[in-house]
């Protein structure tokens, strides 16, 4: 137990190590209000109500990175620690890059194994970028996975500005397989968000980036095993920079 709480507390610390260094690029900080003890108490009765997110999107000539950090919250402090840091690769014109990934993190009770992940990923962007959806097949190696370390992960993300930019409809969808999770040798995770911007309302600021909005956490096989599960959240988004 010991070990565990040291290894959470050099993750959240590294978290915050990063926030700090990307202090100037840092995209937005996100709270959320989870409500999944009240919609599944038998499953998730210990499940914590609170989440932050950290999210990082910044482009250069060679393509782009892409991270966030969720840390989810109980009265004693930080429960559990989550991260995922992507680059896609681009040394040619779009919409085709290559894709790499991590993914690792830690609760009180285990380690998530290291997953890194490899593949091709198509964007499409309209003019404006008001639109955009982009998809990859990749090839995913779950490091400690003693029953079959490699796998595959289809992933997919969407971004939606519409109303003038008052609203803005985003997220992501992926679908790996894992044979170490259930009966099931498959898991799914999909977070599409839907955000109320504030700073687009006649007579805001337009650095007042305050967003209000929900996000709803879909999954199967992934936060209780060989079960299909509906998280609502209510949230709050601050954005630094775009």
């Amino acid at each position: 137990m010991f070990l565990i709480k040291k290894k959470l507390f050099l993750l959240v610390t590294t978290g915050l190590f990063l926030i700090g260094s990307f202090s100037l690029s840092a995209q937005n900080f996100q709270l959320f209000y989870d409500m999944g003890r009240w919609v599944y108490p038998k499953d998730c009765p210990e499940r914590p109500y609170i989440t932050t997110t950290v999210e990082l999107y910044h482009p250069d000539p060679w393509g782009n990175t892409f991270f966030f950090v969720d840390m989810d919250y109980t009265k004693k402090g930080v429960a559990s620690a989550y991260w995922q840091l992507v680059r896609e690769l681009q040394f040619w014109k779009p919409p085709v890059s290559i894709q790499l990934q991590y993914d690792g993190g830690l609760t009180n009770q285990f380690s998530f194994y290291n997953s890194f992940a490899i593949g091709p990923r198509y964007t499409y962007n309209n003019e404006d970028f008001t639109r955009s959806i982009s998809g990859g097949i990749l090839y995913k190696y779950i490091q400690g996975n003693m029953v079959n370390p490699h796998n595959f992960q289809f992933s997919m993300a969407w971004y939606l500005s519409f109303a003038k930019g008052l609203g803005t409809f985003k997220g992501y969808a992926d679908f790996w397989q894992d044979p170490a999770v259930g009966k099931s040798d498959y898991a799914f995770l999909t977070k599409p968000r839907l955000w109320f911007n504030f700073n687009k309302l006649k007579g805001v600021h337009p650095d007042a980036n305050l967003s209000l909005g929900t996000e709803i956490r879909i999954s199967y096989n992934f936060v209780v095993p060989d079960k299909f599960m509906v998280i609502p959240t209510l949230a709050l988004k601050w954005t630094f920079w775009e």
